[in-house]
């Protein structure tokens, strides 16, 4: 791998070029090079790595209340109905499933430099479907 690697940002294009370019060779489109990437990819590491051992945490202690609501769990009662509660477990479900998606790309990002447009989609899809939840949820719960 040479010293610096070009890649072009170009959605039709992405070649990459050995060496350090100002503009795509092929396309003339925009250039990225492979270590202005990496740290973007490891800042979603370490979010999706928080956000997933927070959540898990969050997830571990509260399951076995929300899994009984009504009865008294460990000195405490969810007051709230069955379906309430796995509505906020599924919440919960999704923000890990977030975060798990934020570690593979950012892993995938720090190894090749490049963005993968499958993680993208999975993300924006996720977030999406985090904030039709929490509408859900709070509709649910009012």
């Amino acid at each position: 791998m040479a010293a610096y690697v070009s890649i072009c940002d170009a959605p039709n294009c992405r070649i990459s070029v050995d060496g350090k370019l100002a503009r795509c060779p092929k396309c003339a489109g925009p250039i990225r090079h492979v270590r202005q990437a990496q740290p973007r990819g490891w800042v979603l590491l370490i979010v999706g790595l928080l956000l997933v051992l927070m959540m898990g945490a969050v997830t571990f202690y509260t399951a076995p209340l929300m899994l009984r609501p009504g009865e008294e769990t460990g000195g405490s009662r969810l007051d709230g109905t069955a379906g309430q509660a796995l509505l906020i477990l599924g919440l919960f479900a999704l923000l890990i499933g977030f975060g798990l998606t934020a570690v593979l790309g950012g892993l995938h990002e720090i190894v090749t430099g490049r963005q993968h447009p499958v993680f993208l989609r999975v993300m924006f899809l996720t977030f999406a479907l985090l904030m039709v939840a929490g509408l859900v949820i709070r509709i649910a719960l009012s």
